[in-house]
């Protein structure tokens, strides 16, 4: 038999409470956890049913500024809230279990120990600043389930150096993964149709990105300040290139535009300002006159070479 603790006035979140963990029983049965004021450092196995009632959601602010290194969430939670493990800066790892569709926003953000992040397959959102700040994280598995990476669901994670983008991707929001200083390599997959304003911006390391036919818009400043990028293919499904897209990419060195489809207007100002100075751009041959005036006009200069493709 279940039974069901109430709580006074004056003690932690929740209708009710149950050990460390206050909750609330939700219109279909099951448990939503909103507090905790447990004082656990080591592992935290959060129970998976509370009697027969099982825990489906870990609401918002749970567990924030809890001091563990480690969390198991239970296999029948299906939703992470805002801020559910923010600065819970203890915390070394996490596994998001294949029952939960959305980490929400904030959920592990200034999480400044996580190294990795392991998101079983099932889940489809990964919400806005979800893992932002999270210095020291390394490793990130994200499924294929996953439909939408949020914006700045990464940004600032400095330490982390290669991630694989789920192959049926759609969204990849704004500053996604900005400011991701160690990230070395992505692939955006041909399922993505916008990636996102300044979604890779200040990746400081970064040398190689592909981008797959199927793409219809770089936004801008996407990848504004790469200086390791040396080469990029434009695929030929592209319609715009957003202002300051590849701004300050001093290294970049080799620019093939595949693309017919592109006018002045739909090429951003400053979109391949600073990049190296004898860069070579290859173009459509029906296009190379128009696309080179184009790109004079768009941070290109005189020094550089238009090929034809």
């Amino acid at each position: 038999m279940f039974i069901a603790f109430n709580l006074h006035a004056d003690a932690m979140g929740g209708d009710y409470s149950y050990k460390h963990f206050g909750y609330n029983i939700l219109s279909n049965g099951t448990i939503e956890i909103v507090d905790y004021d447990g004082t656990t450092t080591g592992k935290l196995k959060i129970p998976a049913k509370f009697g027969d009632k099982k825990v489906t959601k870990i609401g918002n602010g749970a567990f924030s500024s809890a001091r563990f290194s480690q969390v198991v969430i239970p296999k029948y939670v299906k939703s992470v809230g805002y801020r559910a493990f923010y600065d819970c800066d203890h915390l070394k790892s996490v596994t998001i279990p294949k029952n939960v569709k959305i980490v929400d926003n904030a959920a592990f953000r200034d999480c400044n120990r996580i190294k990795t992040v392991m998101i079983k397959s099932g889940c489809k959102t990964i919400g806005p600043k979800a893992f932002s700040n999270c210095g020291k994280l390394r490793k990130v598995t994200l499924p294929n389930s996953v439909k939408t990476i949020d914006d700045s669901a990464f940004d600032d994670c400095i330490s982390l150096r290669n991630v694989t983008l789920p192959k049926q991707l759609k969204t990849l929001g704004e500053y996604a993964f900005s400011g991701c200083k160690n990230l070395r390599s992505i692939t955006i997959p041909k399922t993505v149709k916008t990636i996102g304003a300044a979604a890779f911006m200040g990746c400081k390391k970064l040398n190689k990105v592909t981008m797959k036919y199927g793409l219809k818009v770089i936004s801008q400043d996407v990848f504004c300040d790469c200086p390791k990028l040396t080469r990029v293919v434009i695929p030929s499904s592209v319609k715009r290139i957003g202002a300051s897209a590849f701004d300050g990419c001093l290294k970049l060195k080799e620019i093939t535009i595949l693309t017919k489809k592109l006018k002045a207007e739909l090429i951003g100002d400053d979109a391949f300002k600073k990049i190296q100075k004898k860069a070579v751009f290859y173009l459509p041959a029906s296009k190379r006159k128009a696309y080179k005036k184009i790109l004079l006009q768009r941070g290109a200069t005189k020094k550089m070479r238009f090929e034809e493709e």
